[in-house]
């Protein structure tokens, strides 16, 4: 009996021990999904639902919630996904972090956008969402003038021009919001996914910010190795000379191509 109860205890503890963390998400849709679920997930297309929560009369709330045992997101922060319905007709990406976050929503004639903030890094991710969708209602209407039918030479060079135009002001937005968050898991978490899109530079100062925790990680480790290739292959730096056959079997080197 005694074991018995010591296996529930130990259990118990586990359990308890897994959803240790203050993280809490309430917030407000719009009633016509009153009796649906809302998820929190994972980010990503196919992210595991972590826990869920049932609407009443246009609330709800979810906390405490469990994580994964292993993998990046076995500990907070981490980006995750909040959406409603199987169909995600609600949905939005946010920073899960241990602290008290609230949902809010603005319909539009195309759709509902859902913004999560309540702490530092959320409201910043909010911002550069707002900033970035102001960016995508233009590229769309755009997009939508381009499918309605054939354009004037006139108006098809004025039109790549304002779409040039955007998508710079899109990548922009973006980078600024990273280098603004380089300390903090935002400047992290963009700057994993958009290194390649940067100056090199641009690439060494956000990097540098990072926590000693971020730049020994996986991702630390592989985006220092990535800055050091660069470096070494970066325009006015000397090349590794190397010899090699050539199709007939004669030995070149590099050096001999040189200029």
């Amino acid at each position: 009996m005694k074991t018995l109860l010591l296996g529930i205890a130990m259990l118990t503890a586990a359990i308890t021990a897994c959803a240790q963390n203050n993280f809490s998400l309430k917030g407000m849709v719009p009633a016509t999904f009153n009796g649906q679920k809302a998820y929190v997930a994972l980010a990503g297309r196919n992210g595991a639902k972590l826990d869920s929560a049932v609407i009443n009369k246009g609330s709800f709330k979810i906390k405490g919630i469990t994580l994964p045992k292993e993998g990046n997101s076995s500990k907070l922060p981490f980006m995750a996904r909040f959406f409603v319905g199987e169909g995600k007709q609600i949905a939005c990406d946010f920073v899960l972090e241990d602290n008290t976050l609230t949902l809010t929503c603005e319909e539009t004639p195309e759709r509902i956008h859902a913004y999560v903030g309540g702490s530092k890094i959320n409201d910043e991710k909010t911002a550069m969402t707002k900033d970035l969708d102001a960016v995508l209602v233009q590229l769309h209407k755009l997009q939508a003038e381009r499918r309605a039918g054939e354009l004037t030479n006139e108006r098809k060079a004025e039109w790549e021009k304002e779409w040039s135009a955007l998508d710079k002001k899109y990548d922009e937005i973006e980078q600024n919001y990273m280098m603004k968050n380089a300390d903090n898991y935002l400047g992290y978490y963009y700057l994993q996914f958009r290194y390649y899109r940067l100056d090199l530079e641009k690439v060494k100062e956000c990097f540098a910010k990072w926590s000693p925790e971020y730049k020994e990680s996986n991702v630390g480790k592989k985006l220092s190795n990535w800055i050091e290739r660069q470096e070494l292959t970066k325009i006015g730096c000397p090349f590794t000379d190397f010899t090699m056959k050539n199709p007939e079997g004669k030995d070149v080197k590099i050096s001999d191509y040189a200029g």
